[in-house]
């Protein structure tokens, strides 16, 4: 690896358990977190008010203070709490989370995973397996780990305030008004104005109605039909169980999969709990519903017939441990913001939970639109960048993701056998990726295209590419051209000022296959290869701005709306319209 790079140790998971919380070790050139944004201040300082303290909303408010910006984050809970149970952060969120100077912090509380290990739901038999530390850090410059969600709420808060972000507690967004100054108000009648509004407030997002609004969008939640128990194990309630003790102390994910559903258990706060999540069809069809503390029995009759370590697990499982926790889904948006309101993690695209990225992906969309508002004075101009970005890259990965829960929950038969033969396969040629896994959270393509990405390097790389596609993209009848280059754009941060040197996305990134392909299955090998263009060269095509005759100008930018405008400078008008598919804005 360069010298600029990460490069991450763990120790053999025989390693005692005393002495395995300072087994994490990182080291990396101590200069890139104290001199990461020292040389990169925000084209423009403004004032953004985030709703919602969960991942997506505290990375990004940390990083925005970081550049210069002033952030008030707005977080409905009266308190932070130590609710929840485990995540995990691949290093496509890890990488985000060290240029913002926490990942130290993380690391000191997570567990980083060796292994995923397939097994076969009724028996123990192992389908297949995929490494992960320490090679993965090793080939993507980031660790992949397992947190307590509330340890990780607790270090981005905690590093939040340390910046400057203010944070209220208790602020429950009721309505969000976007014209002029965006601002928000709360359910105690104050409002809350700044120069971007940022909501990042899941996927009962009370901003994303005003996003979604002007784009016809029912704010209904889909049910998927899926829902997941989770459960906190304490080490102390598996003593007894030689079987079970050896399982937490390894570090190694165990996915069992089965018939309309499958398992996934880790350790997590150092080997001292085991987090346990079980995927099944979901019981309770009432609109809403969204998390339910259940009688350990329903748990137990779902798994009837499943392997004596499942057995096992459940019976050390605490009363009134389980929680049931409904999928729900939004239909995509076309566009993420209106106005100088903006979307970010499940409030603009929820993640299942079938490939671990729902929170890397809230914590990518963060340094995504952190990067964006620090290239750019022009607000408009960043929103439509970040989402140039990201909106590929986030719909290829909602598409594989919901194809996966497809892939996993086959009932016992000729095509369950053929995929555990695939992942078995798959096993045997990890290294090459020749054979595709079916799961593909531990297949070796769909990591790369997972895990190798650096956004933030990404987009400040190819920020010219990104601004050009915008441009082609923003044509409609008032704004059939952006203003000038020189109006728009500042040049984007050095590579040396933002990079830890990871594998490029080129490297790395799949093509996409369609959404209605993956829903019925996983990409065939033929269908994802190993060698895409970067997220900031995809785009769709669409006529060049320099085919539409500009005809005269005009300074209204409200005329834009719905579609979005680019900046507030100049707008122009066209002679002739321009196809259909050209009218939307990003």
């Amino acid at each position: 690896m360069s010298a600029s790079s990460m490069m991450f140790v763990i120790e053999s998971s025989h390693t005692p358990i005393q002495s395995r919380k300072a087994s994490s070790i990182v080291t990396m050139n101590s200069h890139l977190r104290s001199t990461l944004f020292a040389n990169r201040q925000a084209a423009r300082p403004l004032h953004v008010i985030v709703v919602g303290a969960g991942m997506a909303g505290l990375t990004a408010g940390l990083g925005l203070q970081l550049t210069g910006h002033r952030v008030t984050i707005l977080e409905q809970a009266p308190t932070f709490q130590q609710d929840g149970a485990g995540i995990q952060i691949a290093p496509n969120a890890a990488r985000v989370l060290d240029r913002f100077g926490v990942l130290a912090d993380v690391l000191k509380d997570a567990d980083l995973l060796e292994r995923i290990s397939q097994r076969r739901y009724a028996d123990d038999r192992e389908l297949g397996s995929a490494p992960l530390m320490p090679g993965a850090g090793r080939r993507y410059g980031a660790p992949v780990l397992v947190i307590h969600r509330g340890d990780l709420q607790r270090i981005l808060v905690l590093a939040a305030r340390q910046a400057g972000c203010q944070i209220k507690t208790g602020q429950k967004v009721v309505r969000v008004d976007g014209t002029g100054a965006p601002r928000v108000l709360t359910a105690d009648d104050a409002w809350h104005q700044g120069d971007v509004v940022v909501g990042a407030d899941g996927i009962r997002s009370a901003v994303r109605g005003h996003v979604a609004a002007a784009q016809g969008h029912s704010e209904r939640l889909t049910p998927t039909g899926d829902a997941a128990y989770r459960m906190l194990i304490p080490r102390e309630k598996l003593a007894s169980h030689d079987k079970l003790l050896r399982l937490i102390d390894q570090n190694v994910a165990v996915r069992w999969i089965g018939p309309g559903g499958h398992v996934i258990g880790y350790p997590i706060r150092h080997h001292s709990a085991y987090n346990l999540v079980i995927l099944h069809p979901a019981n309770d069809g009432r609109q809403g519903v969204w998390t339910v503390k259940r009688d350990k029995a329903h748990v137990v009759d779902f798994c009837r017939g499943w392997s004596p370590s499942v057995q096992e697990l459940l019976s050390c499982v605490p009363d009134g441990e389980v929680t049931e926790w409904m999928l729900y889904s939004h239909p995509p948006l076309r566009h993420w913001a209106r106005d100088r309101v903006v979307l970010i993690g499940d409030a603009c695209h929820p993640m299942l939970p079938y490939t671990a990225q729902g929170a890397a992906n809230a914590i990518e969309d963060a340094g995504a639109l952190v990067t964006a508002l620090t290239c750019t004075a022009s607000i408009h101009l960043a929103l439509a960048v970040y989402q140039e970005a990201r909106q590929a890259r986030c719909d290829k990965m909602q598409a594989g993701t919901a194809a996966v829960a497809t892939t996993l929950h086959l009932p016992d038969g000729g095509r369950q056998r053929r995929r555990d033969d695939d992942i078995r396969r798959a096993t045997a040629g990890f290294e090459q990726g020749l054979e595709r896994n079916p799961d593909l959270w531990a297949d070796r393509p769909w990591q790369d295209f997972m895990w190798g990405v650096d956004v933030m390097t990404d987009m400040t790389d190819g920020w010219e590419d990104l601004v050009a596609s915008v441009r082609a993209r923003h044509l409609c009848c008032c704004c059939s051209a952006p203003p000038s280059a020189s109006s728009l754009q500042t040049s984007p941060p050095s590579a040396s000022s933002l990079q830890t040197s990871p594998p490029s996305a080129s490297s790395v990134q799949t093509s996409q296959p369609s959404a209605s392909s993956l829903q019925t299955s996983p990409p065939s090998a033929s269908s994802v290869q190993t060698s895409q263009p970067s997220a900031s060269s995809v785009q769709t095509s669409r006529p060049s701005a320099s085919a539409v005759t500009l005809v005269g100008q005009r300074r209204d930018e409200s005329a834009c709306q719905p579609c979005g405008s680019l900046c507030s400078q100049t707008r122009w008008t066209s002679k002739a319209m321009p196809p259909k598919r050209a009218l939307s804005s990003l």
